[in-house]
């Protein structure tokens, strides 16, 4: 399994489970169990004096220094508050750069569907060490392909509510990533073509 496949998965199942995740109302405990600790900086676009994105300092694994910038809709970024509560999962995209090299490592773009709320992850499709992307009038373009490579829906239209994760999740995966059980037997016959190879549902019941 490639070191990109590793760190997608990786990243996936920290969404899931509330490693990157942080609870805007509750800074200070999102804050210690949360992979990313600070801001290194609030990044102007389109030099209009008020920042639309925010560059974080995190470590996703054991020893890395890693960053994370979190581009939003103009006007919605506030430098004056704490930075957990710039996250709103909808409407912004996050760039995750492993090893703070300069480069997208995976990019995550979360949007509000109806009463849902989803996330389309987008990987390295062509082997090149990087997600391709380009900024235009403020917002991300992934130019790494046309589809992404997973797609995880909250049907319930929310990721976290009271610090509670949830966990009624719909996935679906295109392309050749680890996953499915005996993966390596078809691997070959996956391609991220917009055509999903496989889903993976979660349902919990909460009490809140």
């Amino acid at each position: 399994m490639t070191l990109q496949r590793n760190l997608f998965w990786f990243l996936v199942a920290a969404l899931m489970a509330g490693l990157i995740l942080v609870a805007p109302a509750q800074p200070a405990r999102a804050q210690a169990m949360s992979s990313c600790q600070k801001v290194m900086e609030y990044v102007d676009l389109d030099a209009d004096g008020q920042p639309e994105a925010l560059t974080l300092a995190c470590q996703f694994t054991p020893g890395a220094e890693d960053r994370m910038t979190l581009y939003k809709q103009p006007g919605s970024v506030v430098p004056d508050v704490p930075w957990q509560q710039n996250i709103a999962y909808e409407e912004e995209t996050w760039v995750f750069d492993h090893g703070a090299q300069g480069k997208a490592s995976l990019i995550i773009i979360f949007r509000r569907d109806g009463t849902a709320l989803v996330a389309y992850l987008y990987d390295d499709r062509d082997q090149d060490g990087k997600v391709g992307y380009e900024i235009d009038n403020g917002r991300v373009v992934v130019t790494e392909g046309n589809y992404w490579t997973a797609r995880v829906v909250a049907p319930d239209g929310w990721w976290i509510r009271d610090g509670v994760l949830n966990y009624n999740l719909y996935i679906t995966v295109d392309g050749d990533v680890e996953g499915m059980f005996m993966a390596e037997a078809y691997r070959n016959r996956l391609v991220t073509d917009g055509r999903p190879d496989y889903d993976i549902n979660f349902f919990y019941r909460f009490q809140i």
